[in-house]
């Protein structure tokens, strides 16, 4: 059972994986003496298509943001103020009475103070932008297809003769005709040996009958 089972998945699987034939037309044609067999059929072929389509996308870029932001600063700022302060004034004269006199004098100081200014920052930031693109798409389709095939099945004539037949008689059969064909052998026609020693009933004799050629010391044995 286990066995019927696999063997069925197996054909299956096997009959899907083949490709989709449509249906076969054969027809036989002669051609300058040979035969031929042609086959059309039709087949399914796939053909691959690549299109631009528009497609919008969210891009991310980099962004420099200059904001003015509120800053708290501490300054220190230089302050000079004049008092008045009594002096003797010719003081070191000899001739002169010291009398009492008064003047400015500078007094600086410095004093911290805190102010709010503006200041430029700079920041970067991601901002998203919508941008229209180009994107290939790829598709596929079948389209069918003819294939024609042409197999030479028979060529020439050749000459053969029945295997029953007593006197051999000379009988022409194409090549196309395969059943008649192996009922033929083909003509025997004699021929002389090759090679090796044979008798020719016409053989030369050995020594000539004209003695005008012979020497006259010749001794015949």
């Amino acid at each position: 059972m286990l066995a019927r089972q696999t063997a069925s998945a197996i054909l299956l699987v096997l009959f899907a994986s083949l490709p989709c034939w449509g249906s076969e037309e054969v027809r036989y044609f002669e051609k300058d003496g040979v035969t031929y067999r042609e086959t059309r059929r039709v087949v399914q072929r796939p053909v691959y298509e690549t299109k631009t389509q528009q497609s919008t996308q969210t891009v991310y870029r980099e962004q420099n943001i200059t904001e003015v932001r509120d800053t708290v600063q501490q300054r220190w700022t230089k302050v000079t103020e004049y008092r008045w302060e009594a002096f003797w004034a010719d003081r070191w004269n000899p001739f002169s009475q010291p009398y009492l006199a008064y003047r400015q004098v500078p007094y600086t100081r410095w004093e911290s103070s805190t102010e709010t200014v503006k200041v430029p920052v700079v920041s970067r930031r991601v901002v998203p932008e919508q941008r229209v693109v180009n994107v290939p798409v790829t598709t596929q389709r079948m389209v069918e297809e003819e294939v024609i095939s042409r197999v030479a099945v028979g060529g020439p004539t050749m000459t053969m003769v029945p295997v029953a037949s007593a006197a051999p008689a000379r009988t022409t059969v194409p090549w196309t005709e395969p059943a008649r064909t192996a009922q033929m052998v083909p003509i025997h026609r004699p021929t002389g040996s090759i090679g090796g020693v044979a008798r020719h009933d016409n053989d030369p004799p050995r020594q000539g009958t004209n003695t005008a050629w012979r020497s006259s010391n010749s001794v015949q044995r």
